[in-house]
C-alpha cells in the first residue's frame, strides 16, 4: 500500500469521527438536530473555499480575469489550446438568441430535452410514459 492510499484512509477515518462528534455533540443545541448542524458546518467550511475558487481559478484564456496571469501567460495558454485542437470560446447563450436554429437543431439538445421530459413525466403514470413514446417517435 502506498503513501497516498494511507493518507486517503486516514482522511476518511478522521472525517467520520469529526462528523459523528458534530452529530452527537451538537444534537439539540439551539433547537437544531445533529444532521442540521452537519449542514451548517459543511456550509461554513465550503463557503470560503467557493469564494477563493471564484476569484483565483482562471477562466478560459480568451476571457481570463485572473489578476496573477500576465499577458504572456494568457497568450501561452491560448497557444496551448490551439495546439491540442480546442475550439475557440463561443458564448452559447448569446448564440442561442442570435441564431436559435443552431441550438434547436442540434441532436444533443433534443436528447437532453427528451431525457428531462422523461424524468418529469415518469413519476406520474403509465399514460404519460406512453405519450412520451409518441413524442419521441415524432421528434
Amino acid at each position: 500500500m502506498n503513501r497516498q492510499q494511507n493518507e486517503l484512509k486516514l482522511t476518511r477515518f478522521s472525517a467520520g469521527y469529526l462528523q459523528a462528534a458534530v452529530y452527537k455533540g451538537l444534537n439539540g443545541t439551539l433547537g437544531k438536530e445533529g444532521w442540521q448542524w452537519l449542514f451548517i458546518m459543511d456550509g461554513v467550511i465550503s463557503l470560503p473555499i467557493c469564494l477563493l475558487g471564484f476569484f483565483l481559478i482562471p477562466d478560459l484564456p480568451e476571457n481570463s480575469r485572473a489578476f496573477y496571469l500576465t499577458e504572456d501567460d494568457r497568450d501561452l495558454a491560448k497557444k496551448r489550446m490551439e495546439e491540442v485542437g480546442r475550439a475557440p470560446y463561443v458564448n452559447l447563450l448569446y448564440l442561442s438568441f442570435k441564431e436559435p436554429k443552431v441550438i434547436q437543431e442540434s441532436p444533443e439538445s433534443t436528447a437532453v430535452f427528451q431525457d428531462l421530459l422523461a424524468n418529469v413525466l415518469s413519476s406520474h403514470s403509465y399514460r404519460t410514459l406512453r405519450s412520451l413514446d409518441i413524442i419521441r417517435k415524432h421528434c
